[in-house]
């Protein structure tokens, strides 16, 4: 059997030892754990500024691909157009899906009727972290306005804002 994971990818408040629980309800021996260090998902610009922005401590990651800087984006009063207008950019990039990630259901279910897709070919997604949670795009916009993921975070001891900025393979903007 073989179970992988990011420890740092917590986007629940149940942060229990899994690797004993599981050890101690596994039969087959010897149980080995093997620390993998090396992400191939997120360029090592989106990794470092996940691990920086969320705050995390002694997490070291080796990427194996080069790419842009995240940007960081103002919410302001027109989020809406912010966040379509980021959408655009990554469609002229010839980027084919975009994330837009929100701390909970209730607020993906407020931006989804107001997304505009800029092309038939960009598939858009609007959803809440811990439902992107193993899932990778292109681009992901991460809705953080207020600080709401890093609040959310800081109360229930999880990374929801770290898990939400490592979605994207490519891009990454941050609305706040």
């Amino acid at each position: 059997m073989l179970f992988a994971g990011d420890n740092a990818q917590l986007v629940f408040g149940n942060t229990g030892k899994y690797i004993e629980d599981i050890k101690n309800s596994a039969k087959y021996k010897p149980f080995r754990t093997y620390t993998l260090t090396s992400n191939y998902r997120s360029t090592k610009e989106i990794a470092d500024f996940a691990v920086k922005y969320s705050g995390l401590d002694n997490t070291e990651i080796k990427c194996v691909r080069q790419g842009s800087e995240p940007k960081v984006i103002s919410c302001g009063s027109n989020l809406t157009d912010e966040l379509n207008k980021y959408i655009s950019e990554c469609a002229e990039k010839g980027y084919k899906s975009v994330a837009v990630l929100c701390l909970n259901q209730k607020e993906a279910d407020s931006l989804k009727p107001v997304i505009e897709s800029p092309d038939e070919t960009v598939r858009i997604s609007v959803l809440p972290v811990y439902m992107a949670k193993g899932l990778e795009f292109d681009c992901a916009a991460v809705v953080n306005c207020g600080g709401r993921m890093k609040e959310s975070d800081r109360k229930n001891g999880t990374c929801v804002l770290y898990t939400a900025c490592t979605r994207a393979m490519h891009d990454l903007a941050v609305f706040e």
